[in-house]
């Protein structure tokens, strides 16, 4: 569950991008999210999800996780909220943000997933903006105990039309949605995740 948090300090907010490609527009749509974030919102992107090893139930407890795994859990418990920027594989997600939110939802009952708010956004240079996974990512996380966020989803179609030859952030439109949901992620925090509830399938309200 999220505590409440004052106005003392900005919100912290872990970042996990879903490809590993250099240049990737996925991260490059974070790096903008970050910007567009401060100060209101301090996010912190994840470097390192190469590094952890394929999920393995053996090694799910504390004492047992790799040092790469307890390092991903420490900083996700430490964040007032998630925020997960994908790319669609395959109709799906990348297998590095299934193995991170699978390590993440474990051990049952107490992972660093459960009751915290995550804000999702997939993006495709393809033209459905990489739905599929969109969609599949929101049943992974909520199978975690996680709490999606935002009243509409987000998913981002002919991604590489955000940026401009120069590759910066360019499009407009498209900052003002991603200002929306970081703004609700905001509230979500700043609101007990437990006090909200589902609408129409479609995100959660008060």
């Amino acid at each position: 569950m999220a505590a409440s948090v004052t106005e003392a300090r900005p919100i912290r907010v872990l970042a996990l991008g879903g490809s590993l490609r250099a240049g990737a527009f996925s991260t490059r749509l974070l790096e903008a999210m970050v910007d567009i974030a401060a100060p209101a919102l301090a996010v912190e992107v994840h470097a390192g999800l190469e590094q952890l090893p394929y999920f393995n139930q053996d090694d799910e407890a504390e004492d047992a996780a790799p040092a790469s795994v307890r390092q991903l859990r420490n900083e996700l418990r430490e964040a007032d909220a998630l925020l997960i920027v994908t790319p669609e594989y395959n109709r799906s997600v990348p297998a590095t943000i299934k193995n991170a939110l699978d390590w993440c939802s474990r051990p049952h009952g107490t992972g660093s997933l459960l009751g915290k708010p995550v804000t999702i956004v997939a993006a495709s240079p393809g033209p459905s903006g990489g739905l599929l996974a969109l969609h599949h990512l929101r049943q992974i996380v909520h199978a975690a105990g996680a709490v999606t966020v935002g009243t509409k989803e987000l998913a981002i179609p002919s991604v590489y039309q955000c940026f401009d030859a120069d590759g910066a952030f360019a499009d407009e439109t498209v900052r003002g949605w991603l200002a929306q949901l970081l703004a609700e992620l905001r509230a979500s925090v700043v609101v007990p995740a437990a006090d909200y509830a589902r609408v129409d399938g479609e995100g959660w309200s008060l």
